[in-house]
């Protein structure tokens, strides 16, 4: 092995496609060095129609041929890609795989809910120690995956039709607003409260969130209710951040709160879907440890090349649109 070798890691999810490349160095230690993304709504034709349009894919193969042409500039040695809840729903998603390979080169892996949320389990495990219990709920555009561990061992895993891109097109499709999403959540209360109670115990429970929309929460508890910590969610948070989305315009969640407006849309139903899960396991509190399904990623490739790779050093992402 020379003195690094460069990794590469894409997350083809329903709400964007996003990129992280990294390095590996001698010494076992792993850089994260750079973050991009696509604004490519995949989950918006799948959850919506059943199937990509032609527009749909056209643009994904377009963010997959900016990625191929970075990881030539970048040089990277070894990538890894995979695409989660929209393209294994979508009725051609075998067409978008087939098509980006054919035009780009880049391999997708279509992961099932279980592979991604023990990606992230270890993503999450990279960063923090995971002994005791913990619930661990990934957020994704399509679906919601929640994990219970004991002493750094996955007990179980549900994966819940609850993302809020899909939940957003199901609204739309049924001429409801945000405000309508406790009724579409009601037919999935008991399904997380009967895993953890399958699984654990009623000693102390610490509960840990990852992806986007969570990570924005952190964010909106500090600029909408004054809190200085980002790392963490309360309970009591949501309950006052739900309704301050609720009465702010689209427009002013972007401009206000400098939302993009594909985060804006789904912001403040992605805030009811915690809020439910969190009530639903009678915990207060979720840590946000800034990891997530690419970091993972980014960390299985890394550990190809080398298997005593350390946890990420995360860096701010840059954004591009395709």
């Amino acid at each position: 092995m020379t003195d690094h070798n460069t990794v590469a890691a894409i997350d083809a999810g329903s709400n964007g496609i996003r990129m992280t490349v990294g390095r590996v160095n001698a010494d076992g230690s792993l850089t994260e060095q750079e973050n991009y993304r696509a604004a490519v709504r995949l989950g918006a034709d799948t959850f919506g129609e059943g199937r990509f349009s032609g527009k749909t894919i056209d643009l994904a193969i377009a963010a997959f041929d900016r990625f191929a042409y970075l990881l030539r500039e970048h040089e990277v040695d070894h990538v890894r890609a995979v695409a989660t809840s929209a393209t294994r729903d979508a009725e051609n998603g075998d067409e978008l795989v087939q098509r980006v390979k054919a035009e780009t080169g880049i391999d997708i892996e279509v992961i099932d809910g279980i592979s991604e949320a023990q990606i992230i389990y270890n993503a999450v495990g990279g960063v923090r120690n995971l002994a005791g219990q913990y619930v661990l709920i990934d957020m994704g555009g399509g679906s919601v995956e929640v994990t219970v561990s004991r002493n750094g061992r996955a007990l179980g895993c549900e994966s819940l039709r609850l993302g809020p891109v899909r939940l957003l097109q199901e609204l739309n499709r049924r001429g409801l607003t945000e405000a309508d999403t406790p009724q579409l959540l009601e037919r999935y209360r008991g399904a997380v409260g009967h895993l953890i109670r399958a699984e654990l115990d009623e000693a102390s429970v610490t509960c840990v969130g990852t992806g986007g929309n969570i990570e924005r929460m952190g964010k909106l508890r500090c600029q909408l209710l004054g809190k200085g910590q980002p790392a963490k969610v309360k309970t009591k948070d949501l309950e006052l951040l739900i309704p301050k989305l609720m009465a702010m315009p689209m427009k002013q969640r972007i401009t206000k709160l400098g939302l993009r407006p594909d985060r804006a849309d789904v912001i403040a139903i992605a805030c009811h879907v915690l809020h439910m899960i969190v009530q639903e396991i009678d915990q207060k509190r979720v840590s946000i440890p800034g990891v997530g399904l690419k970091e993972g990623l980014l960390r299985e490739v890394a550990r190809e090349i080398n298997p005593n790779v350390t946890a990420a050093i995360i860096a701010q992402p840059v954004v591009w649109s395709s």
